[in-house]
C-alpha cells in the first residue's frame, strides 16, 4: 500500500511487481505494471483469473486482466455516495477498502467512509447490501441495508452465499445471510482478555481489519490491535490462529527517542512538562520526563481484575485509548476495552472511576464507578476538577464531578449529527474520540464520525467550529466550518486561541486560528513515517490519532501508523515591529473616524496600547489596535503607540494626526417638531453639523412646554403636562463659542385617558354584602377572576373560601362557604367547601372552573350550580401526567384558562408547571418540575418555570404565564420571555418589555387585539404590554387606594393579586392590599377641546412663520379647517392644525 504497487511472490519465491508505476491513477487500457495506483488496500481474484483491486485513495475498483491490461470497473474517482442501481462505473465510492468475489462473478465492496458493504452483479450494476450511510453499530436480525455500520475493512463471501465483513468502527466481524439479514457474528463482548474458548459473540475484537472464510467454514479474522488472527470454526467457537497477542514495548529507563511504542492513540502533559503517552497496543501508559527519559506509569502487569489500590503497574489495561493529567498530577485513563476509567495517583496506586467493566449506557446521577461505559477515549478535567470522557460508542460526552458523580453533558446516546444552537444534551454525536478545554471554559469535542469539531459553551450551547459532516481534505486557508476533515481522533487549544486537529485519515495536523481560518501545519497527507528533521507539512505522518501543546507552542503527536510520538516544534518568529506609516490620514471635527494600526512579526495575537502622549479629543485606541472615534477639537497631534504580542516582545512607534475643521456651525431638523400627547412620554434629538464640536444645547426657558426639558447634548424629553401650542427657541454653541439659535414649533395634544372605577369591595377585609351592592360588600383578599360573556364578573375571595359573581352590580356567592375544608362535591356549589381558591375560569356553557388551591384540586360548578372535583386527589404533589386528572397529585393550583376547545389549563405552583386537562387526561404542557429560570428558546416541558401563578391564552392558542420576575409564552416554536428578566425591579416603561424588569408578576390576560397585561404584584401598577413595548396603565411606585372615577394613570392601587379582560376590553384588577376589584374603562373619551391660546405670537411680513394648534379629549386623529374669517395673504391652515406660510 505504501509504495502505491501490487506484487505477485510466485511459488518459487519470486517477487515480481503486477501493479504499480507510483502514487496516482493512470493506465486504463494498458499494461497493469505500467499504471498508477494510489493506496491500494483490498484484493480479491475471481475464477477467470482477474485481479480485482481497491484503489482506496482514487477512490475506485481496479482490475487486472489474465493478459495483465488494467481497467476501472467501479467509481468515478471523486469521493461520495451515488450511483445505486446504476452502472458501478458511474457510482461514487469513498475509500473502499475490502473486496470480495463469489461463486457468481459479484463482487462485494467495503465502502469504509460511506459505511456500507456494495456489490456489484456480473452486468456491472451496484447497490448496496448493508449500512444506511451513517456511522453505528445497530439493526442486528433486521434488513442489512436498514443497518448502521462503521468503517467497514475486510470483506468475505464463503460458498453458501453468507456475506463477512469486519465493523471496525463497533470492533465486531458481521454477517449478512442469503435472506440479506444482518447478524452479530464475533466480537462486541465483554469477557476477561480476548475471551477464546467462548462463542465468537462474547469475545472481544479490537480494529478488526481482514476477514478470510476457508472451504470448511472456517472464519479467520485479521484482530489488528490484538495483534492476533483469529479462527471462528464452524461450532461458532472462537480460538487464536496465530500470534501471541504481545508486541515489544521497550525501552524503560531509556532515551525515549530510543523506545519502542506501539500504536500509540493519546497523549498529554503536566504542569511540570512530563509527557504521558496512551502506548495502546502495548497496553501501558507510558511518561516521558523532561529530561528525555521513558518509563511505565500504568499497565504491562497480567492481572486484569487487581483490585483497585494496586499498583498501576501491576495491573493489565486493554488498549488504552485516553490519557489526562489534573493539577494534583493524578494520571487519568481510559482503559478503552475494559470499558473503564483509572486514575493513577502521583504515588502510583490505580483506582477505577467510571466504569463497570462491561459495555453499557447507563449510571447518570450515580457514582462514576457504577456507570456504565462503552470504548472511552479521550480524557480532559476542566479547572474546577471535573473530569471529561468521550464516551465513544455512547455518542455522548460524560462529566465525572471531583464527588464522583457522572452526568452526560453532551449527545443523546444516539449516532447522529444534529443540534447545533441548541443544548449539547439534545444534540447528536457520532463516535467522539477527542476533548479539550480552552481558557475560557468552553470544551471542544472530535466528533469523529461526523468528520467536525464540535464546541460546548460554558453555558451549555453546542456549535460546529471546524468540518461539514462530510468526509474529505479540503478547505486550507478557509474558515474552518467550511473545511473538510476526515475521521479526526484527537483535538487540543493552546492559550492563544489555536485549535489543533488530528485529522487522523487525512494524516494531518490542522491548525485553526482564532479569526476561525484552517490550515494544515503537519502532515503531507500520505500513509508513512518521513521528514523528522524537516518542515513539519512535508513529513509522513500515519494515522494521527491524538495531539497536545505546550506553554511554549510545541506540538505532540501521536503517530499511530509510526508507532511514535511526534513534535512538532514552532519556528522562531521574526521580529515584532509596527508596519503603519508615521502619520495616519487626516480626520475632520465632528466626523466618524476609523483607523487601524498594523504590526508584523512576533507571535499573535497584538495589543496596542497608547505609551506616551494623548489622541485627539473624540478618539480612543482600541487594544485590537483601532484608533476610532468623532474627533471634537481641531489640531495637529503627536502621540506614541505601542504593540506587544503573545510572546511579550513589545515595539514602538512614534505617530502624527491632524484633525481639521472645515465646515459652519449648523443646526439641523424640520421648523416643526413631531407631535407629542400630554401624559406620555416624549423625547426628539436636536442635531448640528460644522462647527468645533462638541456642542452644548439649551433652551430658552420661557418657551418651554410644562414637562419638557433639554438635555445639554440636545435631547428634548419628558411628559408633556398640559396640551397646547408651542414655539421652542433652541440655541446651540459649539467649543469655539460659535452660536446658532432657531424657533421650533411643538403641538402637545391631548390625550383620551381610560378610566378607573370601582366594581366591588369596600377596602376593608371581611365578608358581608351579598344580594346588595357590590361596591359596598366587604371581600379579603380577592385573587383570580374571570369575565363570561355576558359581562358577569366572577372573584376567588381567596381568605373567604367562596367564588363570588358581580352581575349588575349585585353580588352573590356561586361557591363555597366561607368555612375552610372539603366538602359537597354532588351537590349545590354554594354548600360545598372550598379552601383558599385562587384561580377561576369560564367556559361558553356557563360552567364555572375553581383552583382550590388549598385542597389541591380543581373544580367545576356547572351553570345548574352543582359542583364536583375534575382534577386532583386532595394529596399535595406530583403524579398522574398521561391519565385521568381526578387521579392526578397537584401541589397548589393556582391560575386557570380554557382554550378554545373548552380544554383546561392551569398552573401548578409548588410542581413548577403548567398542566392540561384535555378529554380527562391531564398532561404538563411547561416546566420540568424544577425551580429555576432557563430553557427559553427550547421545549416548554424541558424549560424551568420559577413561581407560575397566572395563565392567559391568546386567540392564537399562546400561553402565557406570570412566572416569578417575568412572563413566559409558549408557543409552537417553545418557550420565551416575553417581559422582565431574572432580576427583581420597577423600571422599564415606554422601553422593550423584556427589558423592562417586574416585582412578582401575579396574573397575566391578553385582550383580543393581542394586548397583554400583567398584576405587576409589589410595584402596585398594573403593567401593559403592546407590539413588545411595556407602560403602566395604572398605579404607581406606592401604594395607594385613591384615584376613582378618574384617569387611571392617577390612580394608585395595593399589591395586585389579580387581572382580567372583558370581551370589550376592560381591564379588571384585584387589590390584595385594598380587598378591591377595580375597572379600567378603557373606552372612557373626554370631551373634545382646543387648548391653543386665542391670540398667537406675533410675526412681521417676508418672515416665515408656523403655528400648530393643539386640542385635547375626542378621538384621534384630528381633522383642521377654517370655520369663519380669513387668514393674512401668505398663510394657510393645514388639515393637520398647522398653520404657516
Amino acid at each position: 500500500m505504501m509504495n502505491a504497487a501490487v506484487y505477485k511472490v510466485s511459488a518459487a519465491g519470486i517477487l515480481t511487481t503486477v501493479v504499480g508505476n507510483g502514487y496516482g491513477y493512470s493506465g486504463d487500457g494498458g499494461p497493469a505494471s505500467k499504471a498508477q495506483v494510489s493506496r491500494p488496500n483490498g484484493l480479491a481474484l475471481d475464477a477467470a483469473g482477474n485481479l480485482f483491486i481497491a484503489d482506496s485513495a482514487d477512490h475506485r475498483i481496479r482490475r487486472v486482466a489474465p493478459n495483465g491490461i488494467i481497467t476501472t470497473i467501479a467509481g468515478t474517482g471523486i469521493g461520495g455516495h451515488s450511483g445505486d442501481g446504476g452502472p458501478a462505473l458511474k457510482a461514487q465510492l469513498q475509500s473502499p477498502n475490502g473486496i470480495a468475489v463469489d461463486s457468481l462473478g459479484n463482487l462485494y465492496i467495503s465502502d469504509f467512509s460511506n459505511h456500507r458493504i456494495r456489490r456489484v452483479s456480473p452486468a456491472g450494476v451496484i447497490v448496496t447490501v448493508a449500512g444506511t450511510g451513517t456511522e453505528g453499530y445497530a439493526g442486528d436480525g433486521g434488513p442489512a441495508a436498514s443497518a448502521r455500520i462503521g468503517y467497514p475493512r475486510g470483506v468475505a463471501v464463503d460458498a453458501f452465499g453468507n456475506i463477512y465483513f469486519s465493523d471496525t468502527g463497533s470492533d465486531r466481524v458481521r454477517r449478512v445471510n442469503p435472506s440479506g439479514l444482518i447478524l452479530a457474528f464475533a466480537g462486541g463482548g465483554v469477557s476477561a482478555g480476548v475471551g477464546d474458548g467462548l462463542a465468537a459473540t462474547s469475545a472481544r475484537l479490537y480494529w478488526p481489519h481482514g476477514v478470510a472464510v476457508d472451504g470448511q467454514g472456517n472464519v479467520f479474522i485479521a484482530d489488528r490491535l490484538h495483534l492476533r488472527i483469529r479462527k471462528v470454526a464452524a461450532n461458532a467457537l472462537i480460538s487464536t490462529a496465530a500470534g501471541v497477542g504481545k508486541s515489544v514495548a521497550a525501552g524503560d529507563g531509556g532515551p525515549a527517542t530510543a523506545a519502542q511504542l506501539l500504536s500509540p492513540r493519546a497523549v498529554a502533559l503536566d504542569r511540570t512538562g512530563n509527557l504521558y503517552i496512551a502506548d495502546t497496543t502495548s497496553d501501558r501508559i507510558r511518561k516521558v520526563s523532561p529530561a528525555g527519559v521513558i518509563s511505565s506509569v500504568a499497565g504491562g502487569g497480567t492481572s486484569a481484575g487487581a483490585p483497585d489500590g494496586s499498583p498501576a503497574t501491576s495491573i493489565q489495561l486493554a488498549a488504552p485509548g485516553g490519557v489526562t493529567v489534573d493539577q494534583a498530577g493524578n494520571v487519568y485513563l481510559a482503559d478503552s476495552q475494559s470499558h473503564r476509567v483509572r486514575r493513577v495517583t502521583p504515588a502510583g496506586v490505580s483506582n477505577t472511576v467510571a466504569g463497570t467493566g462491561l459495555a453499557g449506557a447507563s449510571g447518570d446521577g450515580g457514582p462514576g464507578t457504577a456507570a456504565r461505559l462503552f470504548y472511552p477515549h479521550g480524557l480532559a478535567v476542566d479547572s474546577t476538577g471535573n473530569l471529561y470522557i468521550a464516551d465513544t460508542m455512547n455518542h455522548r460526552i460524560r462529566r465525572l464531578s471531583p464527588e464522583g458523580v457522572i452526568t452526560t453533558v453532551a449527545g443523546t446516546g444516539v449516532g447522529g449529527y444534529t443540534g447545533d444552537g441548541d443544548a449539547a444534551t439534545r444534540a447528536q454525536l457520532n463516535s467522539p474520540y477527542g476533548v479539550a478545554f480552552d481558557g475560557t471554559g468552553s470544551l471542544y469535542i472530535a466528533d469523529t464520525g461526523n468528520h467536525a469539531i464540535r464546541k460546548v459553551s460554558p453555558a451549555g450551547t453546542i456549535t460546529t467550529v471546524a468540518g461539514t459532516g462530510q468526509p474529505g481534505f479540503a478547505g486550507e486557508g478557509e474558515p474552518a466550518v467550511r473545511a473538510r476533515l476526515y475521521g479526526p481522533y484527537g483535538v487540543a487549544v493552546d492559550a492563544p486561541g489555536n485549535i489543533y486537529v488530528a485529522d487522523a485519515w487525512n494524516m494531518r495536523i490542522r491548525r485553526i486560528s482564532p479569526d476561525g481560518n484552517i490550515a494544515t501545519i503537519a502532515g503531507a497527507g500520505t500513509l508513512g513515517y518521513s521528514g523528522d528533521g524537516g518542515s513539519a507539512r512535508n513529513a509522513e505522518i500515519g494515522y494521527p490519532f491524538g495531539v497536545v501543546v505546550d506553554p511554549e507552542g510545541r506540538v505532540y503527536v501521536a503517530d499511530n501508523y509510526g508507532h511514535a510520538v511526534r513534535l512538532l516544534r514552532p519556528a522562531a518568529p521574526p521580529p515584532l515591529i509596527v508596519n503603519t506609516g508615521e502619520t495616519l490620514p487626516a480626520g475632520t471635527v465632528g466626523g466618524a473616524y476609523e483607523q487601524t494600526l498594523r504590526a508584523e512579526g512576533g507571535v499573535p495575537p497584538f495589543t496596542w496600547a497608547i505609551a506616551d502622549g494623548t489622541l485627539p479629543a473624540g478618539l480612543t485606541l482600541s487594544p485590537a489596535g483601532v484608533v476610532g472615534g468623532t474627533p471634537s477639537s481641531a489640531g495637529t497631534f503627536r502621540f506614541t503607540v505601542r504593540v506587544r504580542d503573545f510572546a511579550g516582545s513589545t515595539a514602538v512607534r512614534a505617530i502624527t494626526l491632524t484633525i481639521v475643521n472645515t465646515s459652519r456651525l449648523t443646526m439641523n431638523g424640520p421648523q416643526v417638531l413631531a407631535a407629542a400627547t400630554a401624559g406620555v412620554d416624549y423625547s426628539a434629538s436636536f442635531t448640528a453639523t460644522g462647527g468645533s464640536p462638541p456642542y452644548r444645547w439649551s433652551l430658552e426657558a420661557s418657551t418651554a412646554a410644562p414637562g419638557l426639558a433639554l438635555s445639554s447634548a440636545g435631547v428634548l424629553s419628558g411628559r408633556p403636562t398640559a396640551a397646547g401650542s408651542y414655539t421652542l427657541f433652541v440655541e446651540v454653541r459649539d467649543s469655539a463659542s460659535a452660536v446658532v439659535t432657531r424657533g421650533f414649533g411643538l403641538l402637545v395634544r391631548g390625550q383620551p385617558s381610560p378610566v378607573i372605577r370601582a366594581v366591588a369591595g369596600t377596602g376593608s377585609p371581611g365578608y358581608s354584602g351579598d344580594g346588595g351592592s357590590a361596591t359596598a360588600a366587604a371581600l379579603n383578599r380577592p385573587t383570580g377572576m374571570a369575565v363570561d360573556s355576558a359581562g358577569n364578573l366572577y372573584i376567588a375571595d381567596q381568605i373567604n373560601n367562596r367564588v363570588r359573581k358581580v352581575a349588575a352590580g349585585v353580588i352573590t356567592t356561586v361557591a363555597g362557604t366561607g368555612t375552610a375544608g372539603f366538602t359537597g362535591d354532588g351537590g349545590p356549589a354554594t354548600t360545598a367547601s372550598l379552601r383558599a381558591p385562587a384561580g377561576v375560569a369560564v367556559d361558553a356553557a356557563g360552567n364555572l372552573f375553581i383552583a382550590d388551591t388549598g385542597n389541591q384540586r380543581i373544580r367545576k360548578v356547572t351553570a345548574g350550580g352543582i359542583i364536583s372535583t375534575i382534577a386532583g386527589t386532595g394529596s399535595p404533589g406530583f403524579a398522574g401526567d398521561g391519565g385521568p386528572a381526578v387521579n392526578a397529585r397537584l401541589n397548589s393550583p393556582w391560575g386557570l384558562a380554557l382554550d378554545g376547545a373548552g380544554n383546561l389549563y392551569f398552573s401548578d405552583l409548588e410542581n413548577r408547571r403548567v398542566r392540561k386537562i384535555e378529554g380527562g387526561i391531564v398532561t404538563t404542557v411547561a416546566g420540568n418540575g424544577i425551580q429555576g429560570y432557563n430553557g427559553d428558546y427550547g421545549r416548554a416541558t424541558a424549560a424551568q418555570l420559577d413561581r407560575p401563578e397566572g395563565i392567559a391564552l391568546d386567540l392564537e392558542g399562546n400561553l402565557y404565564i406570570a412566572d416569578g420576575n417575568r412572563v413566559r409564552k409558549v408557543s409552537q416554536g417553545g418557550i420565551s420571555t416575553v417581559a422582565g428578566g431574572v432580576e427583581q425591579g420597577s423600571h422599564g416603561d415606554n422601553e422593550a418589555a423584556t427589558a423592562a424588569r417586574l416585582s412578582g408578576a401575579a396574573d397575566v390576560a391578553v385582550d383580543a387585539s393581542g394586548t397583554l397585561y400583567i398584576a405587576d404584584h409589589a410595584n402596585f401598577r398594573v403593567r401593559r404590554v403592546s407590539r413588545g413595548l411595556i407602560t403602566t396603565l395604572v398605579g404607581s411606585s406606592l401604594p395607594s387606594n385613591g384615584g376613582d372615577n378618574g384617569p387611571a394613570s392617577q390612580a394608585g392601587l395595593g399589591w395586585v393579586g389579580g387581572v382580567a379582560v372583558s370581551a370589550a376590553g376592560d381591564v379588571y384588577v384585584a387589590d390584595w392590599s385594598y380587598h378591591r376589584v377595580r375597572r379600567v374603562q378603557m373606552s372612557a373619551v373626554a370631551p373634545l377641546a382646543i387648548v391653543t391660546p386665542p391670540a398667537l405670537p406675533h410675526s412681521t411680513t417676508g418672515t416665515p412663520y408656523a403655528q400648530p394648534f393643539g386640542a385635547t379629549g375626542g378621538t384621534l386623529p384630528y381633522t383642521w379647517t377654517l370655520a369663519a374669517g380669513t387668514l393674512p395673504a401668505g398663510l394657510t391652515l393645514t388639515q393637520l392644525g398647522m398653520l404657516n406660510g
